[in-house]
């Protein structure tokens, strides 16, 4: 997988789901962290638990993501050099198109597309100075095989796409790599949050819905965090320096059927 000692890794939505699967995989790797999230409470008792579990500085930020002034502020009074940049966030509204307004996608946009560009644009160029650095993006399925219900998602992740070409053409001469992972139907409390409201709102049970999840893959399971983990800590290592601009799917075939 790769060793990640002497690395410091800056992980956005890192107190749940995918972010805090990264944040703990590149721990065990080695990397000194610093994670930012809402829950200020939450993100202590997490950065506790990794400086214990792996011996590794592990400090923390509470800010809302989705606001650019304070994230604006936060990475321009960070002086820690950043050597892996991991973005990531909660996923937007489901539903119909119809059924979003202006503000809906102002604020999905804020929160999947803008908080890459104001991370990316403060580390990115520093990274490039000194010659090395990771920027590892989490986005969606969707990229490729977009969603009935996921406008916003659909519309938005691929936006991403664009971000990873775009530092690989500028930076990747000055051993800058980026990548955007896409993670399919994977067990997390945003899921489970789905399957009960689509189960709710078509009065079936639970399990109906878990089911008509797992029809569109493949693999017949949904996936675990630490898997699209693992793909990141490698793709944060010395060892895929020549991997870059890449859209990588991680969603166990679901994108066949896209």
């Amino acid at each position: 997988m790769g060793s990640l000692k002497g690395r410091h890794a800056l992980v956005l939505a890192a107190s749940k789901g995918l972010g805090l699967a990264c944040a703990t995989k590149f721990a065990e790797a080695g990397a000194s962290l610093h994670l930012l999230a809402r829950d200020a409470t939450e993100l202590e008792k997490v950065s506790r638990e990794l400086s214990k579990a792996y011996s590794v500085e592990c400090n923390f930020t509470a800010l809302d993501l989705s606001d650019g002034e304070q994230l604006s502020d936060f990475v321009k009074g960070y002086t820690k050099p950043v050597d892996i940049l991991l973005s990531n966030c909660g996923g937007p509204p489901v539903g119909p198109i119809d059924g979003f307004c202006a503000a809906d996608w102002q604020a999905a946009f804020e929160s999947i597309v803008l908080s890459v560009a104001i991370s990316t644009a403060a580390f990115v160029p520093l990274m490039a100075e000194r010659g090395w650095g990771r920027v590892l993006m989490i986005g969606s399925s969707v990229v490729s095989a977009p969603m009935s219900g996921f406008a916003l998602s659909n519309v938005l992740r691929k936006g991403l796409v664009g971000f990873s070409e775009s530092i690989t053409q500028e930076f990747a001469a000055e051993g800058v790599t980026a990548n955007l992972l896409n993670p399919g139907i994977t067990r997390t409390a945003r899921l489970e949050r789905l399957i009960k409201l689509k189960a709710e709102n078509l009065g079936v049970s639970e399990a109906e819905i878990e089911a008509q999840f797992l029809h569109s893959v493949p693999v017949n399971r949904f996936g675990n965090p630490n898997e699209l983990a693992s793909l990141a800590t490698f793709l944060a290592s010395e060892e895929a320096a020549f991997i870059t601009g890449q859209s990588i799917n991680v969603d166990g075939g679901q994108s066949v059927f896209g």
